[in-house]
């Protein structure tokens, strides 16, 4: 069976046409955005922010968890409360080991914990060892995307093991 050579024509000109729909630029961005779908959850934030106004709002908080010869054991400190217009977006996490009372053992570790309280308790956790000085190196925690408090929210270190603990919460403040 063979095809007249107008049906063929018209078919390559169809042909081309499409292609042409396709590969426009627009078509192959509202086919992209189709396809790209961000969903702003409270565990998966969107920051819909543009960095000049989170220049201005850059933070930081630190926490000083201690505890004496007479409370060997797990220990606490309230960092800081978010405020209640805005959330805190952390970037980064620093943690450093104290030992002023040679609570800490050479090479155990140490759980280390970030939380807020509430109905809906949120518990970040990092697991350091203590290498035997009376401070322990800053361990560095990056996170690009951020860990999102909530506004309102009383954010409290802790550590359990009776090693005490420095924090220090690098973020900024955002109203989304």
């Amino acid at each position: 069976m063979r095809m007249s050579k107008s049906v063929l024509a018209v078919g390559g000109v169809v042909l081309a046409a499409a292609l042409i729909t396709v590969m426009n630029p627009r078509t192959v961005h509202a086919v992209a955005a189709a396809l790209v779908q961000v969903t702003n959850t409270a565990s998966n934030p969107v920051v819909t922010q543009n960095t000049n106004q989170q220049a201005t709002q850059l933070l930081q908080m630190g926490c000083n968890i201690t505890t004496t010869p007479d409370e060997r054991g797990n220990g606490s400190a309230i960092c800081g409360t978010v405020p209640s217009n805005q959330s805190f977006v952390v970037t980064a996490v620093d943690i450093a080991l104290k030992d002023d009372y040679d609570f800490c053992v050479t090479g155990n570790t140490y759980d280390e914990s970030l939380q807020i309280g509430g109905t809906n308790s949120i518990v970040y956790t990092w697991t350091l060892s203590f290498n035997g000085q009376t401070y322990s190196p800053t361990t560095h925690f990056i996170y690009p995307s951020g860990i999102a408090f909530p506004p309102d929210s009383v954010v409290e270190a802790a550590e359990s093991g009776g090693c005490p603990a420095i924090f220090r919460l690098t973020g900024y403040l955002t109203n989304n």
